[in-house]
């Protein structure tokens, strides 16, 4: 059995997989947002905590570009 990585390793790992998944459930929601022109404040509202997600994300290594409205 092979031993787990140490622990900086694994949470950079982490970091940069989450930011991934962020920016892509972003993306994802702004499109569906524009193409059918929502405007449930609820939809808003989680696109806005996904984008501050990738703003603390990248304020501690993650290597991506955030996303604005």
């Amino acid at each position: 059995m092979t031993t787990a990585k140490d622990w900086p390793y694994n949470a950079q790992h982490a970091r940069d997989e989450t930011a991934e998944l962020v920016m892509d459930a972003s993306r994802d929601l702004m499109s569906f947002i524009r193409n059918n022109n929502v405007q449930d404040t609820r939809l808003m509202s989680a696109l806005l905590n996904l984008q501050q997600a990738q703003t603390f994300l990248v304020s501690v290594g993650a290597q991506i570009r955030p996303e604005r409205l």
